[in-house]
């Protein structure tokens, strides 16, 4: 959707690359403006129910763009997408917590990555081939895809019977109101800060993303500067990545059968993958560095689907979906640092050195976790053990 909506601004405003980065700016706010407040929704109506009417929301919201809508009105429109898609990710997950426990919970989120990944490969592919379509009808079959999903969720709101939750504090209701969406975020900051585990997490991720924040954009700059290559490379070398991606996803359920393996599993991840970019930015050869690149993603891809199950196990049923929102929008501060850093360090040190710099963040927050969280994954565990007996 990302993709579509930089192509149709583009365009609609006359190759203007101000509109683009405005653009940028609008999509990335939503995960600190809306996903930590409504994500709240999730933790207090019937999760499913809340994704079929996102969906649907966001399948009207691609239809106005059949209006030719003006530059303000189509930021306007992508921030509003943005914004119900930062809803239902963490409301997604928090279902699939809710639904499943054990083995069984991270191999759904293996499965979850796993579809989003190939997702983002097929939309790459065909949002060239939509974005050709006179005016807004791309947005006509992306509506259309958002109301299949609807459906989908819907039918199955109604067969899966609810599964019961922790009991909520303070009385039942379900209802929601600014106050108890500000009371819930407030609570969710205290268990993000006060549980160790999910601070350290919460750590870690932030210095990933800011190195991926400097990664993402200064590839391109890598590629041709670095590795003397031509766009058709930089593509490849994308490509090759989303396949290692696609990988560690399926890697991450075996390495992630208890919390102690998982918790070990994510820290070495991320160490690896801090390890395995500085070794990408020495590389000169293309063969080197393709083959750095999918390990890298490999890596970073098993990180990617623990985090995840940590953010669910480490987080109560009441509290999961802010809590997802919550350490989300901390990391993305992190990739936006990043992201916004890589213009003056390719400038100054260049684009190598950058991608050292990069590769120094993932690696400083893989060492953090492997020196914090084992010990205290052990600690938990014992506490837990002793409170139940």
């Amino acid at each position: 959707m990302n993709l579509l909506l930089t192509i149709h601004v583009y365009n609609a405003t006359g190759s203007s690359p101000a509109a683009v980065s405005l653009l940028f700016v609008i999509t990335y706010l939503p995960n600190f403006l809306v996903a930590p407040l409504g994500s709240g929704l999730a933790d207090r109506f019937n999760r499913r129910l809340l994704v079929t009417c996102c969906d649907l929301i966001q399948a009207g919201l691609c239809l106005v763009f059949l209006l030719s809508p003006n530059l303000p009105v189509m930021l306007l429109l992508a921030f509003l997408i943005t914004s119900i898609r930062a809803i239902i990710k963490p409301a997604r997950y928090a279902l699939a917590a809710q639904l499943t426990q054990g083995p069984q919970r991270s191999a759904i989120n293996a499965l979850m990555m796993i579809a989003t990944t190939v997702a983002g490969i097929l939309s790459g592919a065909f949002a060239g081939l939509m974005s050709g379509l006179a005016g807004g009808l791309a947005f006509a079959l992306a509506a259309g895809v958002s109301l299949l999903a609807a459906a989908f969720d819907l039918v199955r709101a109604w067969r899966v019977p609810a599964v019961a939750r922790e009991q909520k504090p303070k009385g039942g209701r379900a209802g929601f109101s600014g106050w108890k969406a500000s009371s819930g975020l407030v609570q969710t900051l205290r268990l993000v800060v006060g549980k160790p585990l999910l601070r350290d997490l919460t750590i870690c991720s932030t210095l990933l993303w800011t190195g991926l924040g400097l990664q993402e954009p200064l590839l391109v700059v890598f590629t041709k500067n670095v590795l003397v290559g031509s766009d058709a490379t930089y593509s490849y070398l994308t490509a090759v990545g989303s396949v290692g991606s696609l990988l560690g996803a399926l890697l991450a359920a075996p390495l992630s059968r208890s919390i102690p393996s998982a918790v070990k599993s994510y820290a070495i991840a991320v160490t690896a993958s801090g390890a395995i970019f500085a070794l990408f930015a020495g590389s000169g050869a293309l063969p080197a560095a393709f083959a750095l690149f999918f390990a890298f993603n490999a890596s970073y891809g098993i990180a990617n689907v623990i985090d995840e199950l940590l953010e669910q196990e480490f987080s109560p049923d009441r509290l999961r979906a802010r809590t997802i929102s919550v350490v989300g929008a901390i990391a993305t501060g992190g990739y936006l640092i990043g992201g916004g850093l890589v213009g003056l360090l390719t400038e100054h040190v260049g684009a190598q050195w950058s991608a050292v710099l990069s590769a120094a963040f993932i690696l400083i927050g893989g060492l953090y976790a492997l020196a914090t969280m084992p010990r205290r994954a052990q600690t938990e565990l014992l506490h837990s053990s002793q409170e139940k007996a």
